[in-house]
């Protein structure tokens, strides 16, 4: 199956700390299409780990709680 996601929202349990596997393994795989964004909410006292091949866009915080967007950097050749 040869679909592909523009958006991808992800939102583990925050004490699971499971949101850099779940990235890592993201931007290892081939489910995102070009310019693909991520956007990742975990506790403030979480750092995502920003894989090869992404930028951060930006991040909103709601008290305890950050809301990053990440994007699938596109490919030069």
């Amino acid at each position: 199956h040869d679909e592909r996601f523009d958006m991808i929202f992800c939102d583990p349990p925050y004490a699971a700390k499971l949101l850099n596997p779940v990235f890592a393994a993201l931007a290892a795989s081939s489910i995102c299409a070009e310019n693909c964004v991520f956007i990742a909410e975990h506790d403030v006292r979480e750092t995502v780990l920003l894989p090869e091949g992404w930028q951060k866009l930006t991040e909103r915080h709601f008290g305890e709680t950050i809301v990053e967007f990440f994007q699938k950097t596109p490919l030069t050749e």
